[in-house]
């Protein structure tokens, strides 16, 4: 049997005695496993090796099962030891006996997950994700689904002449987990229970993963996944499974982005620069509570003439070369009544999630500029601290009733604003459109759009590659540092944060330039981007 086949008829008691043995192969052959999120979910059949890609919404309770059992064969008076491991139920054969009150049994722990599709997984990924991966077509030989209800033990024959006693206690009802990201697509709502039986701590939430393990079939919507090895995912841009782009390229692509988001900011060629930054912008380590490396950015004064519609057109091209974001209409209602922060819910054991639960580099466009005069209620000013927190601390609280847990979040936050945002940012750049693109707005965006196609994949790569890409520090460019931080805290205002951020903004601009280590032409031009940054708003 070829390897490829094995793995399509692999059962969870063949794993068992073969798991070593099955674990070497599972890397090479990882492609081959169906993915769950691509398939119907009424046509999974049950017990089959299956994969699914998404992120940790919840941890629940752990449950028990048996390890070990012992049945007796009464035609053979043989006692067999079995186990539950990868399954729901206990199976034994109609010529076996099954006592559940045995001092032989042994139990064992394993760990509750909820995943659920990416939230903000965008269109294009989502098509990718299709001609990818491999979908699961129905299948006449699949099992009765397993009946969830707690912990109990109740008998049920089944077709092919074995008894089963089922053993799960999860939850099923659908409405326990509601969806962070309004989905348009039946599959973006794919949500699954992820079994962990190894590395049980390894996974938070919020981690985006990648499961391969059997499928066990419920009753209702959501699906039980027993997990056999997983793999935590960076990032969901599924273009970097094809070729890599070559880092002394990056100028090139640089030049390209930078032509195109000139365009969408209506002719501003700093507010196109301060957006690479922003794109390829994550938190790469913590001081204390601190994150270093967060680029929030606020473009402010949009010329009123524009301000119906710009936000959104700026949410629709990110859209196109990110893997996956979140467009967030600062209007009052939205703020008084939209669930901004995850909560606990006692009823049900589980988490109720927010708008701001989401992957790391999961960009979140906030739209100043539908902001209408009107009074905020208790949740709309809870709405603002919440974000206010995410944006400076990159961390949110989830509210557990008596007491909130803070959950660190790494979220490039983008405010379009018609003045001075509401909110804080680590840059804002003050808008100065060229007039002509100004005058045939909103052409100028869609032309963004038609100008983006002709290079749009080698971008999303860019950005992503770029994004995680290491940088080193040399001694001479931080004697180069020292000796100009001296110099400005002596000519004008300058304390350690605004040092900060122009070690982080340099640091993005050698990145994005293909090179490894910060050179002082990268610093230079920093202190450039951030003059001119400073005096546009000197002059507001």
């Amino acid at each position: 049997m070829k390897e490829k086949d094995m793995f399509a008829h692999v059962t969870p008691e063949v794993w068992v005695k073969n798991e070593k043995d099955l674990l070497k192969n599972v890397e090479s052959l990882w492609n081959m496993v169906p993915l769950v999120n691509i398939s119907d979910i009424n046509s999974l059949p049950d017990q089959r090796l299956v994969k699914f890609r998404g992120m940790v919404q919840d941890t629940l309770n752990v449950e028990y099962y048996l390890d070990q059992y012992e049945v007796y064969d009464k035609v053979t008076n043989e006692t067999k030891t079995k186990t539950t491991k990868f399954m729901d139920e206990i199976v034994y054969d109609v010529c076996e006996v099954f006592s559940l009150i045995n001092p032989d049994h042994v139990y064992a722990l394993r760990h509750v997950y909820v995943g659920i599709a990416i939230p903000g997984f965008n269109a294009w990924g989502r098509n990718i994700e299709r001609n990818l991966g491999l979908a699961i077509g129905p299948s006449p030989t699949a099992k009765r689904s397993i009946d969830h209800v707690e912990m109990s033990m109740d008998e049920a024959s089944s077709t092919s002449g074995s008894k089963k006693q089922c053993m799960s206690q999860a939850p099923t009802d659908q409405k326990t987990f509601p969806y962070p990201v309004p989905a348009e697509d039946p599959n973006l709502e794919k949500k699954c229970f992820l079994i962990l039986y190894e590395n049980t701590n390894a996974l938070k939430v919020t981690d985006l993963v990648e499961v391969v393990g059997f499928v066990s079939r419920t009753e209702g919507p959501i699906v039980r996944i027993h997990c056999v090895t997983f793999k935590k995912l960076d990032h969901c841009n599924l273009t970097t499974c094809y070729t890599p782009l070559v880092q002394n390229q990056y100028p090139s692509y640089k030049n390209d982005l930078h032509f195109v988001l000139t365009q969408l900011m209506l002719g501003d060629e700093l507010a196109a620069e301060y957006l690479i930054y922003h794109l390829i912008s994550r938190i790469y380590t913590r001081n204390d509570v601190f994150p270093i490396g967060k680029f929030c950015l606020n473009i402010s004064q949009v010329p009123p003439s524009i301000l119906n519609g710009f936000g959104k057109g700026v949410n629709d091209f990110i859209e196109l070369i990110v893997p996956a974001s979140k467009y967030v209409p600062m209007t009052i209602e939205n703020l008084n009544t939209l669930s901004f922060c995850t909560n606990k819910d006692y009823e049900t054991d589980t988490l109720k999630t927010g708008i701001l639960q989401v992957a790391r580099n999961t960009h979140i466009v906030l739209d100043e500029t539908k902001l209408e005069a009107g009074q905020l209620n208790e949740s709309g000013i809870k709405a603002i601290n919440a974000l206010s927190n995410a944006i400076v601390l990159q961390s949110i609280a989830y509210d557990c009733l008596n007491y909130s847990v803070n959950m660190d979040c790494d979220i490039p936050f983008l405010t379009i604003s018609e003045g001075k945002s509401l909110l804080p940012s680590d840059h804002r750049v003050c808008l100065q459109p060229d007039q002509t693109c100004l005058s045939v707005y909103p052409d100028s965006q869609e032309a963004a759009k038609r100008i983006l196609q002709n290079f749009v994949y080698d971008l999303r790569l860019y950005l992503t590659q770029a994004r995680h890409q290491e940088l080193q520090f040399s001694d001479d460019i931080m004697e180069v540092i020292q000796n100009d931080f001296v110099r400005l805290r002596q000519t004008r205002s300058f304390v350690a944060d605004d040092l900060h951020r122009l070690l982080v903004l340099s640091r993005l601009i050698a990145i994005s330039d293909g090179k490894s280590t910060l050179d002082v032409d990268s610093w230079r031009k920093a202190c450039k981007l951030d003059k001119e940054r400073a005096s546009r708003i000197e002059s507001v």
